[in-house]
């Protein structure tokens, strides 16, 4: 393989330093700061298409403060922070999500008791992607030497677990097993699983026949030990993360005949 042709990404940029990338599969997301007047633009390479339209993320940046940019891997979000706007010596960042950053910057870090150096020092730098819900900046404070060098992280919100999927017994089957073994595909980024089966369509008395909530991470198989007398009955499986259940998309009905 070999280097593609020169592409045209950014009108006035402010200095070659004052850019960030991030990719995403084979797409990429740039953020940078653009000359006078100083604002931070944002654009977007759509793998097969190219580049879109720029995106203005904050107006009325200041010259000596580089964009840096992350991404949260698990929503897809993206993270852009800057410092020095709309106040001087405080950190912000905007949020996009599906496409559309946010309105208004939120504050993060106030580093008004130490201030920032000027000129070429002033770099913020972030990782380049989440880990464990968090992501980290890298910052230096001070306004003559010696200088501070400062590490924070900022908590993302945890992602719920993603759908299980339902796979066996099917809907609407028909058994004389009164033991029967459910299967199912584990959800996403869970830390566990329930079942719950109950002759209750709703399952709205709360006392259901069979409630297993200490199925594993990963796992997508549970037999019954107590057997079933003939009826008809619904089953369903969470994948729980963060105390939040996601509740598989179907519940389906089962009978144990006689």
């Amino acid at each position: 393989s070999s280097w593609g042709d020169e592409e045209t990404t950014m009108s006035a940029p402010n200095d070659g330093y004052a850019h960030s990338a991030v990719a995403e599969g084979d797409d990429v997301h740039l953020v940078y700061l653009h000359d006078w007047p100083e604002k931070i633009q944002y654009n977007k390479r759509t793998y097969g298409t190219g580049w879109g339209t720029e995106v203005t993320i904050q107006a009325d940046a200041v010259d000596y403060m580089a964009p840096v940019l992350s991404i949260d891997t698990a929503s897809g979000d993206l993270y852009c922070f800057w410092a020095g706007s709309p106040e001087a010596n405080k950190i912000y960042y905007k949020k996009q999500v599906s496409e559309s950053w946010d309105a208004d910057p939120t504050l993060w870090l106030d580093e008004t008791s130490d201030g920032f150096p000027y000129g070429w020092y002033n770099f913020l730098t972030c990782v380049y992607q989440a880990y464990n819900n968090k992501i980290g900046l890298l910052y230096t404070t001070k306004t003559a030497s010696p200088y501070n060098v400062k590490f924070d992280f900022l908590q993302l919100a945890a992602q719920p677990p993603t759908m299980p999927v339902l796979v066996s017994p099917e809907n609407n089957h028909s058994t004389y097993d009164n033991t029967p073994t459910f299967t199912w595909t584990a959800g996403g980024d869970a830390t566990s699983h329930r079942l719950v089966i109950d002759n209750d369509s709703t399952f709205s008395d709360g006392d259901n026949i069979y409630d297993n909530a200490n199925l594993g991470a990963t796992a997508t198989t549970c037999t019954i030990e107590d057997e079933l007398p003939p009826d008809n009955y619904w089953w369903k499986v969470a994948a729980v993360a963060n105390s939040t259940e996601n509740w598989s998309e179907n519940t389906w009905t089962f009978e144990i005949t006689a």
